[in-house]
């Protein structure tokens, strides 16, 4: 129900909406003016769409309105169903905390190779019908990492310490096979340690392991595949993305407190010396982001 409002949304005193039978507490009735859903002892109308109107997907929008003498205004638009839909009979599943999830493949802490064989043998073996884990949210970059996963740095990006590396296409392609598995070694003795030594997890020392792989694979060239599908999430996530990669970086360098940053790095839109932008398609820098 919306909350009560100036203008629309409220019935006048004697109108078809403020008359309308089915307005009592936790009813619903559809008038001419639209549609009062139940609040209380009061009611609030929704009204009804144009007919040109067209529902947009469930999901966040952003829409931009420019008037004919030139005004523009934005704002954003949730649409959500009008309740969660509800599984068609009782069921389990799992709750787990995915850094504990963690098998003797494991880099020294659960990861997504770990929660997929968990929801696949959860699924087919016992039955369940869901997985839930805690949040996956990037962390905030330094040393030592802050442990909870409810203090992020992001919300909107994953933290690639959840990785299980081996997954990623290019790492089977690696050239320096002898790095990446004296890396794996040191994994494998991570998680031998928790799981069997009672150690803690370590996820500084997991993350310094993955991160050094990480860069053994990105020198991987992409396949043309791989490389649309490289352009098309860059495109898909923005400036957004980029301006989480940028404080990511700068924040390995001076710290996670802006406030401390040297006064020229504190504005994401200051200005500096351009830098050549990454290409898209050639994997290389350019004066172009897209195939010329």
């Amino acid at each position: 129900a919306l909350p009560p409002a100036p203008g629309p949304w409220l019935p006048a005193p004697g109108s078809p909406a403020a008359d309308a039978p089915g307005t009592a507490p936790g009813e619903t009735a559809e008038t001419a003016e639209g549609v009062v859903p139940p609040r209380g002892d009061e009611a609030a109308v929704v009204p009804a769409p144009p007919a040109w109107w067209i529902p947009p997907p469930h999901g966040v929008h952003r829409i931009h309105v420019r008037t004919p003498d030139n005004r523009r205004a934005t704002a954003t638009l949730v649409a959500a169903p009008p309740r969660v839909p509800q599984p068609p009979e009782r069921t389990h599943g799992f709750l787990v905390q995915l850094y504990s999830l963690l098998s003797a493949r494991s880099w020294g802490m659960g990861d997504l190779g770990d929660l997929t064989d968990l929801a696949v043998w959860a699924g087919r073996s016992v039955g369940s019908g869901f997985v839930q884990v805690n949040p996956l949210h990037a962390a905030v970059p330094g040393k030592p990492t802050d442990p909870s996963p409810y203090r992020p740095s992001s919300r909107r990006f994953p933290d690639p310490v959840h990785l299980h590396v081996e997954s990623i296409p290019e790492y089977g392609h690696v050239r320096d096979r002898a790095t990446l598995d004296d890396l794996r070694q040191d994994a494998a003795a991570l998680s031998e340690a928790v799981l069997n030594k009672g150690a803690l997890i370590d996820r500084d020392a997991v993350w310094e392991l993955k991160r050094q792989a990480l860069e053994l694979v990105v020198r991987v060239p992409l396949t043309p595949g791989r490389r649309a599908d490289y352009c098309d999430f860059l495109a898909e996530q923005g400036q957004a993305l980029e301006d989480h990669a940028l404080w990511c970086a700068l924040a390995e360098v001076h710290g996670p407190d802006w406030h401390t940053w040297p006064e020229a790095l504190r504005d994401p839109r200051s200005r500096g010396p351009p830098a050549p932008a990454p290409s898209c398609w050639t994997g290389s820098t350019s004066t172009a982001a897209s195939p010329g």
